[in-house]
């Protein structure tokens, strides 16, 4: 890092005030990251920052997507896969801004001169899902397909209920999904499911997260389920054979057709791009070995923060 004492009455070059961005951004991404690793932390809301600590293969935000991860996490950070480059892949959360710049800083855990990381931003345009309606249990069903985050579909639950659609084959990308889940009186937990129909079976394509266990209990869900595959319907399952009684309500169930993705960008660089009409959903980092006699396992990394830049 080069620092330098200003003079009265200088004036700086478009280098000099660029560069003093650059050392700025990357300190503060850098703090966030070891604030992570020490701690949860709890963004402000404004949407132009976001981080992430590998403290386990979910990290500290739970944001990694194993599955579409194909770098070796270890003990505190991820590393490249067989000297080959490697991805890890998160899911961004909802609160954040459009963004047409960004810069991103990874705190390194290992590093040789030739290896690199890169970014890329993507975000998931959503449709209606239409077909024909699968539905136990629930209240007011079209509420959960009608593209608002206000109206809902409701459910009693004392028994199995679940919601979604059935169709012709189709490529489905994933689905968007949120709602709420109450648990009544038992307080035993619930682990709702996203599931894919065949033409004969429902098949659990993901098992989100489990709600704590208790009586009045209230665990708010929404995020993306990446699927990728050919399939007959989709719908959102809420198993109840071992809770007694709960309520779920469902905001919205949509359909991702595709994603829409920047090219990859240089990390500790400030970068523009015009790819995103709406916030992103997914951030891929990208751990690139040296060309020539890779070292095993570089680079690593211990974590990555962001910062996203608006139009004026």
């Amino acid at each position: 890092m080069t620092l330098k004492i200003f003079t009265d009455g200088e004036v700086l070059t478009g280098a000099e005030l660029n560069a003093l961005q650059d050392n700025s951004l990357r300190l503060q991404c850098l703090n966030l990251v070891r604030q992570l690793i020490d701690r949860s932390v709890s963004f402000d809301g404004t949407g132009f920052d976001w981080g992430e600590a590998y403290i386990d293969t979910t990290g500290r935000k739970n944001s990694v997507n194993t599955g579409d991860t194909d770098a070796t996490f270890t003990t505190d950070s991820y590393e490249t896969t067989g000297s080959a480059d490697s991805i890890i892949v998160h899911k961004l959360p909802f609160n954040l801004k459009t963004p047409s710049s960004a810069y991103l800083t990874p705190l390194f855990n290992n590093f040789e001169t030739g290896c690199d990381v890169n970014f890329k931003l993507g975000n998931y345009p959503t449709t209606a899902m239409t077909g024909t309606e699968s539905n136990t249990g629930f209240n007011d069903p079209d509420n959960a397909f009608d593209l608002s985050n206000t109206t809902y579909a409701t459910s009693d639950n004392t028994t199995d209920s679940a919601l979604g659609k059935t169709f012709a084959s189709t490529n489905v990308y994933g689905i968007k999904y949120k709602f709420k889940v109450f648990l009544n009186y038992s307080g035993n937990p619930v682990t709702p499911r996203i599931q894919t129909w065949d033409g004969g079976s429902w098949t659990t394509t993901e098992s989100l997260s489990t709600t704590s266990t208790g009586s009045t209990t209230t665990k708010d869900y929404e995020g993306y389920s990446i699927i990728d595959a050919d399939t007959l319907g989709v719908r959102l399952l809420i198993d109840e054979s071992s809770t007694g009684d709960c309520y779920t309500y469902i905001y919205c169930l949509d359909i991702i057709s595709s994603i829409i993705e920047t090219a990859y960008l240089n990390h500790n660089e400030l970068v523009s791009f015009s790819e995103l009409s709406s916030p992103p959903s997914v951030l891929t980092v990208k751990l690139i070995p040296k060309t020539v006699s890779p070292t095993a396992a570089y680079p690593s990394i211990k974590g990555v923060a962001l910062i996203l830049g608006e139009d004026d």
